[in-house]
């Protein structure tokens, strides 16, 4: 992905994946951890949110919450998880 992103630009790019632990998720990290892009698996529950968002669980939310996550982390923020 990075050498793909790095020939049709010109420029190197970090990458920086968060996803949800499951069934596919470890060994997609061990993937892209070997390929040199930074992966971060999550238990979705120990993701701090609002009573409010609980209730509504779409694809959509869920990969918002995992983004807002991964930039609050990213920022130093240790309370995100």
């Amino acid at each position: 992905m990075q050498r793909q992103a790095e020939a049709r630009t010109g420029t190197r790019y970090g990458f920086v994946v968060i996803q949800e632990a499951g069934l596919d998720g470890f060994w997609l990290h061990r993937k892209l951890e070997a390929e040199g892009i930074e992966s971060y698996v999550v238990d979705p529950a120990s993701i701090a949110v609002p009573r409010r968002a609980r209730r509504v669980k779409t694809d959509r939310l869920d990969g918002e919450m995992l983004l807002r996550t991964l930039l609050a982390y990213m920022r130093g923020d240790p309370r995100v998880c």
